[in-house]
């Protein structure tokens, strides 16, 4: 019962807890659970209220550890020796926990001094808003440019302001939320620790769980006072925010009322040029002064490695000598080297200026701008890329130093002398970071003025009219029309440009279309003129086509100036990657140049190659396209004719012999077979009559008398021959109609093996409307249903198993009289 107790005032007590912190939370102001009465042996200082004071509650604190201190002593000067590093421990971590509360109290001062400055200023701005919104700006009209560049630099700077308040907003809300997390678990901690001194009735052990519950309320103090800490900071960092914001609106207006009224004047460039030459010459100077800083430094250094050679005194002063002069000569060395960088892009804007000037009078051409796009072009990716350079080094700088700072701090034992060498050096890295840092803000610098002068030479280009813009895409063009893309090396360099591949490319279409035409007008009708074969007309074309083809690429490659030695590497490369990766195109072009001079298969053959049949329309350089009876193109490989048996029917001569075979029935005339065969190959206009068609008695078949009729055509196409032999069987039919001559077919003998004589029955003719069941019971059993009924009357009807056994048999009967069928007749 006395657990379920504390159970139950545990969750009651959590729900106040939490119901607690939410109300603290919809009330902005620190989360405070009622105070309940610890009974300890130690006193317990309460937690200070919210609305006390920030002196009121450092006062407290500095009470709250006064009186720790003394209880501290006391407590060391009561308890026995092993007693005493405990209790120490116990004291003193509760006088840090409440130094630690004290520090936070005084950076709730600090915060509540920058909160009322950020208000004084966010009231002052808003004024001074309203004041540039009623009354303008004090500078009168026209207004300068330089005053519009400086408008314009600080509206960047306070927009990037502006973007980091931001940012420390949303940081300043996440670390708010995890001080009141961390608030809600302190509160959590120090209600259980209270139920466990209440619940606790040792003595002993309930004073030390009240020193725990002691140390949890201050922890709990600490969580609150770090919740108060940020929500100051979000405050502060949301008043800046503020700021910054009417900032950019003040620099907004201004900027609207200055950008219409602003005339970039000579003044204004002469202003700006003074102010560079000036800062021209303050680099020279600085240079030259770093110069003679470097010579004196050179001097130390050999003295230095002197002293580290000779052996005498402190060798590792003298090597911290050396190293500390050697870091001072790199950095001297390193910030000559920035600085003259600095001074030429202090020339280059200049000259940026200049441009800007006459950009904004508008005294340039089309040429100018292009150029000036170009070198800012090069200049920003030149600054970019320092930049990361820049960015590289520094970092590792101050890595360097982070080393040499422990260095420094690593060894007690460390003699002074070289502690002072180690400082030194650690000097020089720090004026070198401080170089590297002035550089970058130079570049920065730099960088906005180029940006600048690449917008407004983008507005230009916006403003063109049709003519000017017609103008630059003709420069455009020719710009990529002379674009080099090759240069051979050597004394008679040439050059390949865009332009050189389009007239080579153009050339060579030119060529092969030339080359098609001349070509087909020598095969097609000059070579036909002179008995040429079709075949070999076709061969003489595609060679033809081939060479016209090879000489007009040749001549192109003259015409625009390419040697050709430039494709004497690329033909040796091209050969051992075609006799390597093109074996089967290499050997099929082969194949057809073989084809093409020996010509075994001309175009118009009729050939026959692994089963496919057709008539050979081209020869190409790869590949043959052959026509089948079926009107279906076939492509086949021009290896294959020349790796397999092909045969043609149309090489030499076109005159084939075709073969009718014909079978009549036994008895019929043969002489007078023959002689009609004859006369239908004779009466076919398409059978040559030289060499004469014959007939031939081939012998005596199973079912017939068999001839052939052998006749010769001239053969074009397959299809030529069937239909030749198609009409000759048509002719033939008819004649031995005429004569009375049958066509044999084949004939066939049944003999019926039985194990008795069957029964045959004379059946009367049934009506048309008797039912097929009947019949098929009749033909099985051989009896009529009428019959059956008669033959049950008479008490002589056979059982059923009776009759399934004579119709097996029947069956039987009739597979046999099947299988003589097969036979040949006797």
């Amino acid at each position: 019962m006395r657990y379920l107790r504390c159970f139950l005032c545990s969750i009651v007590a959590f729900q106040i807890a939490t119901r607690s912190l939410q109300a603290a939370e919809e009330s902005g102001g620190p989360a405070l659970l009622p105070a309940w009465p610890v009974p300890t042996a130690e006193p317990v200082v309460p937690m200070p209220s919210s609305e006390e004071s920030i002196p009121e509650r450092q006062a407290k604190v500095v009470e709250q550890i006064r009186l720790a201190q003394k209880e501290l002593e006391e407590k060391q000067s009561q308890a026995p020796a092993e007693d005493k590093p405990k209790k120490s421990k116990q004291s003193t971590e509760e006088i840090e926990l409440l130094k630690q509360l004290g520090d936070l109290i005084s950076q709730q001062s600090t915060l509540g001094e920058r909160t009322a400055q950020l208000e004084t200023e966010l009231a002052s701005v808003k004024d001074e808003l309203g004041k540039v919104q009623t009354e303008g700006i004090e500078e009168k009209p026209p207004f300068s440019f330089l005053l519009l560049e400086s408008l314009e630099d600080s509206l960047t700077t306070q927009t990037e302001r502006a973007n980091a308040a931001k940012n420390a907003v949303d940081s300043s809300k996440d670390n708010l939320s995890r001080a009141k997390e961390a608030l809600k678990e302190k509160e959590i901690a120090k209600i259980n620790a209270k139920e466990a001194v209440e619940n606790n009735k040792d003595a002993a052990v309930k004073s030390k769980l009240a020193l725990e519950l002691k140390l949890t309320e201050i922890g709990g103090q600490i969580a609150e006072a770090k919740v108060e800490l940020r929500r100051l900071e979000l405050k502060n960092d949301q008043l800046a925010g503020e700021i910054a914001e009417v900032r950019v609106e003040i620099l907004k207006e201004k900027l609207a009322l200055v950008t219409p009224r602003t005339t970039f004047s000579a003044d204004d460039l002469d202003t700006r040029l003074a102010e560079l030459q000036k800062q021209e010459e303050r680099l020279l100077r600085a240079i030259q002064k770093i110069e003679s800083d470097r010579s004196i430094i050179q001097r130390q250094l050999a003295t230095a490695r002197t002293k580290l050679q000779s052996g005498s005194g402190n060798t590792k002063a003298h090597e911290a000598a050396v190293a500390a002069h050697n870091k001072e000569s790199e950095t001297t060395s390193d910030q000559i080297g920035l600085l003259n960088q600095q001074l030429e892009w202090v020339r280059k804007s200049i000259t940026m200026w200049n441009s800007r000037y006459r950009i904004a009078k508008e005294d340039f051409t089309r040429k100018d701008l292009k150029d000036w796009e170009e070198t800012n072009e090069a200049l920003l990716k030149d600054l970019e890329s320092e930049e990361q350079s820049l960015d590289a080094r520094l970092q590792d700088m101050r890595k360097q130093l982070s080393d040499l700072q422990r260095e420094i701090r690593a060894d007690e034992q460390t003699p002074q002398e070289v502690i002072n060498w180690l400082e030194a050096r650690q000097q020089a890295l720090r004026s070198h970071i401080n170089a590297i840092t002035d550089h970058t803000a130079n570049l920065d610098t730099v960088r906005r003025l180029a940006t600048q002068l690449d917008d407004e030479i983008n507005d230009q280009r916006l403003n063109l009219n049709v003519k000017e813009w017609a103008n630059s895409a003709w420069q455009s063009v020719l710009s990529v029309w002379n674009y080099i893309l090759i240069e051979s090396p050597g004394e008679d360099s040439k050059a390949i440009r865009v332009s050189t591949i389009i007239k080579g490319v153009f050339l060579l279409v030119i060529g092969i279309w030339v080359s098609r035409k001349l070509s087909q007008l020598l095969g097609q009708r000059m070579l036909p003129k002179f008995g040429v074969h079709e075949g070999a007309a076709s061969a003489l074309q595609s060679l033809s086509f081939y060479a016209f083809v090879l000489t007009s690429a040749l001549m192109a490659l003259k015409t625009i100036q390419i040697p050709l030695t430039l494709f004497t590497f690329l033909g040796g490369a091209a050969a051992i990657g075609l006799g390597f990766g093109s074996q089967n195109v290499l050997n099929n072009f082969i194949s057809g140049i073989i084809m093409l001079v020996e010509q075994p298969v001309r175009v118009g053959d009729l050939v026959e190659l692994l089963g496919l049949t057709g008539t050979v329309e081209t020869i190409g350089m790869r590949s043959t396209r052959i026509r089948t009876p079926q009107n279906q193109e076939m492509i086949v490989p021009n290896s294959s004719f020349l790796e397999n048996n092909v045969q043609n029917w149309t090489l030499t001569d076109s005159t084939i012999r075709c073969k009718v075979p014909v079978g009549v029935a036994y008895g019929s005339p043969t002489r007078e077979v023959a002689r009609w065969l004859k006369q239908a190959a004779e009466k076919h206009g398409m059978i040559r009559n030289k060499p004469e068609p014959f007939v031939w008695f081939t012998g005596f078949g199973d079912n017939s008398l068999n001839f052939e009729l052998h006749f010769f055509i001239v053969i074009r196409t397959l299809a030529e021959r069937m239909r030749i032999e198609s009409d000759l069987r048509f002719m033939i039919d008819q004649y031995f109609r005429d004569a009375g001559i049958t066509i044999a077919f084949p004939q066939r003998d049944v003999h019926i093996d039985t194990e008795r004589p069957l029964e045959v029955r004379m059946l009367p003719p049934k009506a048309e409307e008797e039912p097929l069941e009947e019949t098929a019971h009749v033909e099985a059993t051989g009896t009529t249903p009428a019959e059956r009924l008669a033959e049950a009357k008479k008490g002589k009807a056979e059982s059923p198993e009776q009759r399934l056994a004579e119709a097996k048999k029947l069956a039987e009967a009739k597979g046999m009289a099947q299988d003589s069928e097969q036979k040949p007749s006797s």
